[in-house]
C-alpha cells in the first residue's frame, strides 16, 4: 500500500467481503469494516432482544 510507504501508521480500509478483508489486512490495512457485515449483525441481534414480529425486505437499487 502506498499509505505504508508514505509512514501512514492507521490504514482503515472497507471491504465487502471476507476474502477482501483478509486481502486488506495481507496488504497492510490496520483495520478492515465491513458496514454490510456488522449491521447485520445488529439487526439479528435486535430481533432476539426485541422479539421483532415483521421483517419487511428491501431491494438494493
Amino acid at each position: 500500500m502506498h499509505c505504508k510507504k508514505l509512514g501512514v501508521k492507521n490504514i482503515i480500509a472497507k471491504a465487502k467481503t471476507k476474502t477482501y478483508e483478509e486481502v486488506l489486512y495481507g496488504i497492510g490495512a490496520s483495520k478492515v469494516i465491513m458496514p454490510e457485515r456488522d449491521s447485520g449483525k445488529r439487526v439479528a441481534s435486535n430481533m432476539l432482544r426485541h422479539h421483532i414480529d415483521n421483517i419487511v425486505h428491501l431491494e438494493e437499487n
